[in-house]
C-alpha cells in the first residue's frame, strides 16, 4: 500500500482508494433550558465574552450526533501476482524445461550408447559365428574329397 499524507488527507497510487471513510450520522437538537443559560453567561466563558443569559438562549443549541450503525467496513486494496511471485513463476518454468531439456540429452546419450553396444555385439558373434579361413578350406577340402 503506497499510501502517503498531504496536507492531513490520505493520497494513494491505487485505482480505488485504499482508505475510505464513511459515517452516517442522525442529529437531534434541543433548545437550551434557562438554568443552563444562566450557568453559561455568569461563568468564566459568559464573563469573559460578555454574554448575557438571552444571548447564550439565542446563539446556542444542544446538537447532539448519534451514528446509525456501529460497525465499520475496511476495503484494502492489495495486489494479487507481485514482481516477487512473477520471478519465482518464471524461475519454476525454466528449472522444468532446463530439466526436461538436461533429461532429453541423457536420453540421446543413452540411446546411442545402447546402439553402439548392440552393434559392437552382433559384429563379435557374426564373426564368432563365422568359420576361420583354415576351416573354410578344411570344409571345402571334405566337400571335394566326398
Amino acid at each position: 500500500e503506497s499510501d502517503t499524507e498531504h496536507n492531513g488527507e490520505h493520497t494513494c497510487d491505487c485505482w480505488v482508494p485504499c482508505r475510505h471513510y464513511s459515517y452516517e450520522l442522525s442529529t437531534a437538537t434541543t433548545a437550551i433550558s434557562r438554568e443552563y443559560a444562566e450557568t453559561k453567561a455568569n461563568g468564566k466563558e459568559g464573563e469573559r465574552l460578555n454574554f448575557t443569559t438571552d444571548d447564550v438562549l439565542k446563539n446556542n443549541i444542544i446538537l447532539e450526533a448519534y451514528f446509525r450503525d456501529m460497525y465499520v467496513q475496511e476495503i484494502s486494496q492489495v495486489p494479487e501476482y507481485s514482481f516477487w511471485n512473477l520471478l519465482a513463476d518464471v524461475g519454476g518454468m525454466l528449472g522444468l524445461f532446463l530439466g526436461a531439456s538436461v533429461f532429453t540429452i541423457i536420453d540421446f546419450i543413452r540411446y546411442v550408447v545402447n546402439y553402439t553396444y548392440k552393434k559392437y555385439k552382433n559384429t563379435i558373434q557374426r564373426r564368432r559365428k563365422q568359420p576361420s579361413q583354415s576351416e573354410r578350406r578344411k570344409v571345402n577340402q571334405k566337400t571335394i574329397t566326398l
